[in-house]
């Protein structure tokens, strides 16, 4: 009976996550129907991307394209960063650990050129990530983590450091398989 019970919430959980997301993706495309500028059309057009990630690669990837765009068009570097991690993302699900780890590498060099230390800790994480997933060199990911912790712990960034060490366990426990 309890288990019954469980999966009802459960379910309920997620149909309410759903249209939440869904709720939020047409509140975002209601704003990018608007006249607004272009600072604000790239955010929106990042955010929607992200949202849209889990349901529709294809389209989040065309959508994000079109950010990066209106990036280049307006030389907007600081968000650069923010492009290439969803790009990151994008394959990663695709499982093309190639281009994940180019675009990890992209956001990493481009949030420290641009003093961008939040996109720099999440490039950070991603890059782990994407290392881990594809079973590259966990020794290399260690190594590089390791050199972040210290940095990340001189900011007293608690939650980025819990993400990282989190990270790092990861690599540690594939490297010893």
């Amino acid at each position: 009976m309890k288990v019954k019970i469980l999966s009802i919430f459960l379910f309920i959980i997620s149909i309410s996550v759903s249209s939440q997301e869904k709720s939020k993706i047409a509140s975002i495309n209601n704003v990018l129907k608007t006249k607004i500028n272009d600072t604000i059309r790239i955010k929106t057009l990042l955010n929607l991307a992200i949202l849209l990630q889990d349901y529709n690669i294809n389209t989040s990837s065309k959508i994000a394209n079109k950010a990066f765009e209106l990036i280049k068009k307006n030389k907007h570097n600081k968000v650069l960063s923010h492009y290439y991690l969803i790009k990151c993302r994008e394959y990663n699900f695709k499982s093309d650990f190639k281009n994940a780890l180019h675009y990890a590498n992209l956001a990493h060099d481009n949030s420290l050129k641009e003093k961008n230390e939040r996109q720099h800790l999440k490039s950070i994480q991603y890059k782990a990530l994407v290392i881990n997933a594809n079973n590259m060199d966990f020794k290399a990911s260690i190594k590089f983590l390791n050199k972040k912790i210290d940095s990340i712990n001189k900011k007293n960034k608690v939650v980025e450091l819990a993400d990282v060490y989190f990270s790092l366990a990861s690599s540690y426990s594939r490297d010893n398989k």
